[in-house]
């Protein structure tokens, strides 16, 4: 008797499974009753997913409504691909104390015509409840995405279409992949809360990402624990309202091989840590002036060109006042200013004009020259430092005010220095005029057609 219960039990177990297996399949969004994700009628068959099942909503312009505050499981899910309409799944509207959670095992494909809409509950009792949607599988979004109030995403997004952050926080935990016909917009509108997008993982741009504020408000792009690379372009902008805030993109590690575009009536930030690297081998361009604080390391490689627009200013902040901005590209151009505060400024190859840019050293920054010929129209603050030692570190300014430290070979070729000099090693003046103090521990040389030793505040040796 025992032996054929040992028989039995196995052969009903596996009897059992192979039915479940059976009955899990496709399951189609009809709609023949509602837009209740949780009526039966409204699938076919007539029965509502589980988390054996795979999702198909395609029906023309469906809207299919998540029950709130009821975790929803299934296996995975096709958004779109309908002949004609949106196909949308979203929560219901009106207020709620919980929101809609939904968690799929394996992929989320969402088609041109598909739109997944996270928006959240709204405020209740002074508590935002946002929705969630949890992936086993990739999420691969061709169509729109929306993230609102609080809304979280938790699996990787690979974005074809567009992802929108706006009213509050929308939150991603995991990669975001967004190719060259995407576009990741982060909106504030007029009189309403500031809006954040938060991936807590690398986020990689091919395409084109807004941050667009209106009026108060604030749009932020935050990546807490990942690196940001962007081959595509980052355009910073607002339109409307005199008090208008600031975008705000905060980040450990940055790579812009693409195009950084500041356009808004505030600064663009850009944060990272002592630790942090940012990088460009691409473009930046300051139409409106932009920081970028807490700087670790900035280098400006040699395909890089930053531009600053009249009455601009680019600041570089370095981490707690002590930053490098290293810059092997001679494409700084415009009529603006290039602010470091607390940066360490190095030079590496040859520059035959920084066009017309004002470059202004502030809290405890400095200026290393090593082969550089440098044209500005005003440089003033911190210390040059010029290292130089292959007849390089030749320079024009029209006003310097900075101090200047030599230890190499260098020489002014026009302009006035009003700061004080410390030479250490050769300094040539074959033009200009140097009107601080000096105090030469090198050699200070006019050139055979240079100007009179009348030209140095002191008595040459």
């Amino acid at each position: 008797m025992n032996q054929l219960r040992h028989l039995v039990i196995p052969l009903l177990a596996s009897l059992l499974s192979f039915t479940m297996q059976a009955q899990a399949g496709t399951v189609t969004w009809t709609g023949a009753t509602n837009n209740d994700w949780n009526t039966a009628s409204n699938w076919s068959p007539a029965a509502v997913p589980t988390s054996a099942d795979d999702v198909v909503i395609a029906l023309d312009g469906a809207t299919v409504t998540l029950p709130y505050g009821t975790p929803i499981t299934i296996a995975s899910l096709a958004l779109g691909g309908g002949s004609g309409g949106t196909e949308t799944l979203q929560n219901p509207s009106g207020w709620s104390t919980a929101g809609s959670w939904l968690t799929v095992t394996g992929d989320v494909t969402i088609a041109s015509d598909g739109h997944l809409n996270l928006k959240g509950t709204g405020e209740v009792e002074g508590v935002v409840h946002g929705d969630s949607l949890t992936a086993g599988g990739t999420i691969t979004n061709d169509g729109k995405i929306t993230l609102q109030q609080e809304s979280v995403i938790t699996g990787n997004v690979s974005n074809n279409g567009t992802l929108e952050a706006s009213r509050g926080e929308g939150i991603i935990n995991g990669n975001l992949s967004a190719a060259a016909t995407s576009i990741v917009e982060v909106s504030s509108g007029v009189n309403g809360p500031f809006s954040t997008l938060i991936i807590n993982g690398n986020l990689t741009n091919g395409g084109r990402i807004k941050l667009y504020n209106e009026d108060y408000d604030i749009a932020k792009l935050k990546i807490n624990s990942g690196t940001f690379t962007n081959t595509g372009t980052i355009v910073d902008s607002s339109t409307i309202g005199i008090t208008a805030k600031w975008s705000e993109i905060s980040t450990i590690d940055f790579d812009n091989q693409g195009t950084l575009i500041g356009k808004s009536k505030n600064a663009l930030l850009i944060g990272g840590t002592a630790s942090g690297t940012f990088a460009n081998s691409g473009h930046i361009h300051a139409q409106s002036s932009m920081t970028f604080s807490n700087v670790g390391t900035f280098t400006n490689t040699a395909t890089a060109t930053i531009t600053i627009d009249t009455t601009k200013t680019l600041t570089l902040s370095g981490f707690g006042g002590a930053g490098t901005f290293v810059t092997e590209s001679s494409e700084l151009h415009g009529n603006g200013t290039l602010n470091l505060e607390g940066m360490g400024l190095s030079l590496t190859r040859a520059f035959t004009e920084l066009d017309s840019l004002d470059l202004v050293l502030s809290g405890n920054s400095s200026l290393t020259l090593t082969d550089s010929l440098i044209v500005y129209r005003t440089l003033s603050g911190g210390t040059i430092t010029a290292n130089g030692t292959r007849n390089q570190g030749t320079f024009t300014v029209d006003t310097l005010t900075s101090d200047v430290l030599n230890n190499g070979t260098l020489t002014l070729t026009g302009g006035t220095i009003t700061g004080v000099v410390t030479n250490n090693g050769t300094f040539s003046l074959s033009g200009g005029t140097i009107t601080g103090a000096v105090t030469n521990n090198g050699t200070l040389s006019p050139s055979a057609a240079g100007p009179s030793p009348a030209r140095w505040p002191i008595t040459i040796p």
